[in-house]
């Protein structure tokens, strides 16, 4: 079997390979699990991520729109205040005008 020094050689290179092969192995199967967790940590992150942009951009739509709403609330009330004043005014000059004539119609 072992007839010489060279045999002896080629059966420990032989153990060597094979020990190694086997840490080889092993390293990339632990490196691939690891690679794997990181690639589902950054999709969880990523969808995250994505529903807080869906998030954000939902909320400035809606109040995009609620400004609108608040504009468009805040110019009718301003048109209704200066046709409410307008008409106090008339009013109020109208009534003025018929008690001056009224006193001067008296005298």
């Amino acid at each position: 079997m072992i007839n010489s020094s060279g045999d002896i050689l080629y059966l420990t290179l032989t153990i060597c390979v094979i020990c190694f092969t086997v840490f080889l192995c092993w390293f990339l199967f632990y490196l691939i699990m690891t690679l794997k967790k990181i690639h589902d940590v950054v999709n969880f992150f990523s969808k995250i991520l994505t529903s807080v942009n869906e998030f954000v951009i939902d909320v400035k739509q809606k109040a995009k729109g609620s400004m609108a709403y608040f504009k468009l609330f805040g110019v009718i009330t301003e048109k209704l205040v200066n046709y409410i004043e307008k008409k106090a005014f008339k009013d109020l000059d109208s009534k003025q005008t018929k008690t001056k004539s009224k006193k001067t119609h008296q005298r």
